[in-house]
């Protein structure tokens, strides 16, 4: 069986620094089993040790395909690790949306507001952003470009959509799904709390208080940003439902994916 819990899904973290992952292992509706080796997904590769880099070179991958800004790449370029071809698809729409959510931290309702425009953000994937995407699926769904690599900076939101679409497409299920959406969680964890914690000091610093002085809620809210809701992709099925009906749809008619293209992808990937 693949993995469906927390605990086994650990086992296809590759580099919990990068958030880095692989794909393969899951269990489809159908009977099939995604092979393990074809398709990874992570966060940025700028600040590798030796080991580190040998640990992507051995994936031998044919393709990166880079979800950042232009301005992302320019502060963390992603390095080069053989032959692969590095393509910049970038999917968002202007300016950071989560370092806009930021400014929310101070208020009494942070995080509850800060998962709100989350969940918004997903859903703008959908209902405006979705073309951006096309030339990402586009390589991503050619075997020939395999084994492929996905990220982004941190491999939780451009990154965990995109790896939900595919595990979808292939016919996982939805809570295997989830499970592994909100993996980026645990994995980032570290991350997480070594960053909340310089916020508390940071904080404190400009306001001339100690670091216990520093509410908790807004502790907790930069917490939230840095990770992923349930309710982000459930906003991208309700409006997958609402706009194409099924995500085969969205396939065919949103992203221009035609069945006999994904079915030449699907036997490669799937055993």
């Amino acid at each position: 069986m693949p993995p469906s819990s927390s605990n086994s899904q650990q086992d296809q973290v590759l580099l919990a620094m990068t958030n880095l992952r692989d794909q393969g292992g899951y269990r489809t509706e159908d009977g099939g089993v995604i092979r393990t080796g074809l398709l990874y997904r992570g966060g940025h590769m700028a600040d590798l040790d030796d080991s580190q880099r040998d640990t992507y070179q051995a994936l031998d991958l044919a393709t990166i395909v880079d979800l950042r800004r232009h301005d992302e790449i320019d502060k963390r370029p992603t390095p080069t690790f053989g032959d692969e071809t590095n393509l910049h698809c970038s999917v968002s729409e202007g300016d950071s949306a989560f370092a806009q959510m930021a400014g929310f931290l101070e208020d009494p309702d942070a995080a509850d507001r800060i998962v709100a425009a989350g969940a918004g953000y997903y859903e703008r994937i959908i209902t405006h952003n979705l073309s951006r995407f096309k030339p990402v699926f586009g390589a991503l769904l050619d075997p020939d470009r395999l084994p492929a690599l996905f990220h982004c900076t941190a491999g939780k939101d451009r990154t965990g959509f995109t790896g939900a679409a595919i595990l979808t497409w292939l016919g996982v299920p939805q809570d295997v799904v989830m499970a592994d959406f909100l993996l980026s969680n645990e994995v980032r964890r570290p991350y997480t709390e070594r960053r909340a914690k310089e916020l508390r000091v940071q904080l404190a610093a400009t306001r001339g208080v100690e670091p216990v002085d520093i509410p908790e809620r807004e502790v907790q809210a930069f917490r939230t940003l840095l990770s992923v809701s349930e309710s982000y992709l459930l906003a991208v099925h309700e409006a997958v439902a609402e706009r194409y009906g099924n995500w085969d749809q969205l396939r065919r008619k949103g992203l221009g994916i035609d069945d006999s293209t994904f079915e030449r992808f699907r036997q490669a990937v799937v055993e």
